[in-house]
C-alpha cells in the first residue's frame, strides 16, 4: 500500500509524507505506517454562507497492527489555510477503524478488513 500520497492532483502541497505525532507516548508516522484508503470530500465551514473548506481524510496502519486516522482541511479561498493546512492524527481502535471505512470507504472495506456476512 502506498504511504505517500496526495489528496489532490490540483493540490500537491497537501500531502501525508513526513506527518509524525507522540500520542500517548505512542508514535504515529505516516512515513512508516500503511495507508489503507483515502477519500476527498467538501464540508460547508460556514452554514449558509456558500464557503466550503476541503478535506481528506485517511486510515493508516502501523506495523503493529494499530489504527490512525489522518485529517488534512484547507481553503482555496482563505491564503493561510491553503497553504498551512490542519492537519490531525487520531488513534483508533479496530472497530473505530471499521466505523470510519464504512463512512468513508465503504468500498474498500472487505480489502481492508476480510469478508462480512450477508
Amino acid at each position: 500500500m502506498n504511504t505517500i500520497f496526495n489528496f489532490s492532483e490540483s493540490d500537491p502541497h497537501v500531502s501525508a509524507k513526513g506527518v509524525r505525532r507522540v500520542i500517548n507516548r505512542k508514535k504515529y508516522d505516516t512515513d512508516t505506517a500503511d495507508c489503507l484508503w483515502k477519500k476527498e470530500y467538501d464540508r460547508e465551514w460556514k452554514s449558509g454562507w456558500g464557503r466550503y473548506t476541503h478535506c481528506g481524510v485517511a486510515l493508516f496502519r502501523k506495523k503493529n497492527g494499530e489504527y490512525f486516522e489522518y485529517d488534512v482541511e484547507w481553503d482555496k479561498d482563505d491564503y493561510e489555510r491553503y497553504y498551512y493546512p490542519t492537519v490531525t492524527i487520531k488513534p483508533l481502535t479496530e472497530e473505530e477503524a471499521k466505523d470510519l471505512t464504512e463512512k468513508y470507504a465503504p468500498d474498500d472495506y472487505i480489502d481492508v478488513f476480510g469478508d462480512v456476512d450477508e
